[in-house]
């Protein structure tokens, strides 16, 4: 196995005091996985201070030492040490009552949650007690010893399995996903900034379709709103999927990027609350973006995201079913996306584009080879943007002082500025200075 010049140097440093010394966790799991590591964490039989001496000439950072970490600054990055240790009693589903710091490698490793997780490599060799690389080899999350024992031990080993379905496309093993359903309750035992970085990780993995759909149950745990969702029958030709279904596979179908599928997974979520039959027995669900968006909103709030974030989904899950381009248009569709761009601006329209293509697809097992409206306003938007068209008040070629100039005050200004840029969106004026002083002129004159 492979590891970086930093974490050759840790081990080096440790070994030469005579201390054991390892990688552990993600770093080895990757290298059955052939990932290149992103970190490395370390653990050792050094004690914290034993460890803050072996590293006395560097920086260190003690404020894990209660629970046996060191962290050390090298290259302009920081390594986690920890020494081995064995757990108390968890009395909060989260948190050891106290660590007791041991000399067995094998004491600290049965401590750990997932057999995948488990695996240490000393700089010549790889340590696999539980079994961790045969779990690798065939896709498999399990628990080391009792599930049950682990989850009562910690909750959020709860998430941490579905995520890692979803992030390594991996099955939960049968004993462990037993267990992950028995306890989903203890997650109110979990703060919700560690619910929601677990639940971006689920959303964002390459298996999130699998891992949503197999532990729905769990999800609606912390998002109990989306459960009127499961299983419910659409009843519309347009639809092949039930609500729930649908919604996942929109995920699934979005770039892999945080507010497009946190967008993805509540554009439909008020879908059951408007669900109405015609006279025919179609489904139709007139008004579900705008309760689709008060549920994200709900849950945004709840689960502490950035407001600047819970902004920009809110808005595309209410506009994801709106049209850019009115049905009945007929030619310059351009003014369309020009008013479009205005509202929203480049990254939520795209992100709106996007979102209205993965939704598409997700309507039926067979995807559609196209989305006419979709594709009309995605090259129109690259061709607006590249040759830098006027959408905004920056973008005209007249400023609140050539308006001041004409005579105009106060409100004045701002609403002959909107003025001619309605007349350019729309192209019925050219975005040149004379033209757009002589129509601001004849504006003004006019009020």
């Amino acid at each position: 196995m492979k590891i970086s010049a930093n974490a050759e140097f840790i081990l080096s440093r440790l070994r030469s005091r005579g201390y054991e010394a390892q990688v552990v966790g993600g770093a080895v799991r990757n290298h059955f996985l052939g990932i290149p590591p992103d970190d490395y964490d370390f653990t050792t039989s050094a004690t914290p201070e034993e460890t803050l001496s072996a590293f006395s000439d560097r920086t260190t950072f003690t404020a894990g030492i209660k629970h046996g970490t060191v962290s050390v600054a090298l290259g302009g990055e920081v390594y986690e040490i920890t020494s081995y240790r064995s757990d108390g009693k968890y009395h909060d589903h989260r948190h050891p009552a106290g660590v007791k710091f041991v000399r067995s490698l094998e004491e600290d490793l049965k401590r750990r949650d997932f057999t995948v997780n488990a695996m240490c490599f000393d700089g010549e060799k790889i340590t696999d007690l539980f079994g961790g690389a045969e779990d690798c080899k065939n896709g498999i999350i399990r628990c080391i010893g009792d599930p049950l024992v682990r989850f009562d031990e910690d909750a959020l080993r709860i998430l941490r399995a579905v995520r890692f379905s979803s992030t390594l496309s991996f099955t939960v093993e049968e004993n462990t996903k037993n267990a992950v359903f028995a306890r989903k309750s203890l997650l109110s035992s979990v703060s919700v900034e560690r619910i929601r970085e677990e639940f971006d990780k689920i959303l964002l993995g390459d298996g999130c379709e699998n891992a949503l759909i197999s532990f729905k149950e769990v999800i609606a745990v912390f998002i109990p709103e989306i459960s009127p969702c499961f299983g419910f029958d659409q009843r519309t030709k347009y639809h092949e999927f039930d609500v729930y279904t649908h919604i996942v596979k929109t995920v699934a179908n979005v770039p892999k990027n945080r507010e497009l599928r946190l967008a993805a997974f509540f554009h439909d979520a008020g879908k059951p609350s408007r669900f109405t039959l015609d006279g025919d027995g179609n489904g139709h669900f007139y008004g579900h973006p705008k309760a689709s968006r008060d549920i994200a909103e709900t849950v945004l709030y709840r689960l502490k995201y950035p407001k600047s974030l819970i902004n920009e989904v809110l808005t595309l899950v209410e506009y994801h079913d709106a049209p850019i381009i009115p049905k009945d248009a007929a030619g310059n569709y351009e003014k369309y996306v020009l008013r479009a761009l205005n509202k929203f601006g480049e990254k939520t329209l795209s992100g709106i584009l996007a979102l209205k293509r993965a939704d598409n697809y997700a309507k039926r097992s067979e995807k559609p080879s196209s989305l006419p409206e979709a594709e009309t306003c995605e090259k129109l938007l690259k061709e607006l943007i590249e040759k830098k068209a006027c959408f905004g008040l920056k973008d005209l070629a007249v400023k609140g002082g050539d308006i001041t100039r004409l005579g105009a005050k106060g409100r004045a200004v701002g609403e002959t500025l909107e003025y001619l840029l309605s007349l350019v969106i729309s192209g019925d004026a050219l975005n040149e200075r004379k033209i757009l002083t002589e129509k601001a002129e004849k504006f003004l004159s006019g009020r």
